[in-house]
């Protein structure tokens, strides 16, 4: 069985790389120093659109994002509004949210993003997307 995805409405853990979850798909919490997180991180297609520019996702939870490549004009610390793009169709595809840069890691060229806040749709959009790659095995 998998672990469900936590509800809560935090942005309090950092959203860091395990490059395991890359096979699984899922990871709890493992890790140490920078890489410790409470979310666990999941392995699935997404994209952020931060300003006009599309990234692609390494993995993703309830708490942030770790882009594949560096965000153009940001910096740790910096702050932005994104705009998340699930691949499910419903008007919940499109969610709106704000994030905090918390890492750039120049030995894999990734930029972390930290979520303020994920409002309750938010949370069941990415639950839903969660479970329906769950039930189809497609984590």
């Amino acid at each position: 069985m998998k672990p469900a995805l936590d509800t809560r409405s935090h942005a309090t853990e950092q959203a860091a790389n395990d490059d395991n979850a890359e096979t699984t798909g899922l990871k709890g919490d493992t890790g140490t120093g920078a890489e410790r997180r409470r979310d666990p991180r999941i392995v699935a297609p997404m994209t952020v659109i931060i300003g006009d520019v599309p990234y692609g996702i390494r993995n993703w939870s309830l708490g942030g994002v770790k882009l594949d490549c560096y965000a153009a004009g940001l910096g740790p610390s910096d702050r932005t509004p994104l705009l998340i793009l699930l691949p499910t169709a419903g008007p919940a595809s499109r969610l709106a949210a704000n994030a905090e840069v918390h890492r750039m890691t120049s030995t894999d060229r990734t930029t972390v993003l930290r979520f303020d806040t994920l409002d309750a749709l938010a949370i069941r959009a990415l639950n839903r997307y969660f479970f329906e790659r769950a039930a189809n095995d497609r984590i």
